[in-house]
């Protein structure tokens, strides 16, 4: 457990956990270090074969280790058990609804796999996870070998640290997931995810445009390519929908700079630069 510089209670209440079991452990940050250096401080003091990560204002389901775990027997050389999950505001819902079929694509993907109720393997899950970027940090757990192979997450790296992660590891190791929601993001309203105000793609680029640059992605440069280009579309039109124009014409440019082929690219150009 990690007190990432808290002001509140939690110190103490973490204290009191630890003389209940030993097997608990609790480190405090003396001020606010963020999620990337409280979460790698934690697996440093990991000793198990396997790390679930949970957030201080999230929520597993009683079973939701049970349930990875499960299948982590069965596929012992998955790098990842991922699940699905739901958002919530105040109160989980009885019947919560997964988040990763809410995407048109992810849909087509999975569709087989809800029917089934069964977990899908992916024995090269790279194009699916790049393409999809459909795990969340609560809903998982992960080989810590694997962890420790890519370095945890990346604090030299200023974007979606967790979406970079599962990058690296879906680009090492099969991946396992499980059509069910054993976790719960919670979503307030001075959450990031709600004040966010750029389309997801935005922040996604920043991902992308990362791990191009890396030797280590430079079998996967054509997925790459094609999900930026994509990307740049969507936040071009997403920008122009905003009258953002400056921005939309920069994304329109960067993706005819990625596939200068694509028609929606130029569309975008043209109409972007007619307003700026």
């Amino acid at each position: 457990m990690v007190d990432d510089g808290s002001t509140d209670e939690t110190h103490s209440i973490m204290q009191e956990w630890v003389g209940r079991d030993t097997r608990f452990h609790a480190i405090q940050f003396p001020e606010n270090r963020g999620v990337v250096a409280a979460r790698n401080a934690a697996m440093d003091l990991a000793k198990g074969k396997y790390i679930a990560m949970l957030d201080g204002d999230d929520l597993w389901d009683s079973d939701a280790l049970s349930c990875r775990v499960k299948e982590a027997m069965h596929f012992p050389e998955a790098a990842v058990i991922a699940t699905d999950f739901s958002w919530f505001e105040d109160l989980v819902s009885p019947e919560p609804v997964g988040r990763v079929c809410l995407g048109a694509q992810a849909r087509v993907v999975f569709a087989e796999v809800y029917r089934s109720g069964k977990p899908v393997y992916f024995e090269d899950p790279f194009n699916v996870v790049a393409a999809l970027h459909f795990t969340w940090t609560g809903a998982t757990l992960v080989r810590r070998d694997k962890m420790t192979e890519v370095g945890n997450f990346d604090e030299n790296f200023d974007g979606p640290e967790d979406t970079l992660l599962w990058l690296k590891l879906a680009n090492r190791a099969p991946l396992v997931f499980i059509p069910v929601v054993t976790a719960h993001y919670r979503q307030r309203a001075g959450s990031l995810v709600h004040l966010q105000r750029e389309p997801k793609e935005f922040h996604y680029l920043k991902v992308l445009r990362y791990v191009v640059k890396s030797s280590e992605f430079a079998v996967r440069q054509r997925t790459l390519n094609k999900i930026m280009s994509k990307c740049y579309a969507d936040c071009a039109i997403n920008f122009r929908k905003q009258e953002k124009w400056r921005l939309a014409s920069e994304h329109a440019i960067r993706g005819v700079n990625v596939d200068p082929f694509d028609h929606k690219h130029w569309q975008n150009v043209f109409a972007a630069l007619l307003k700026c």
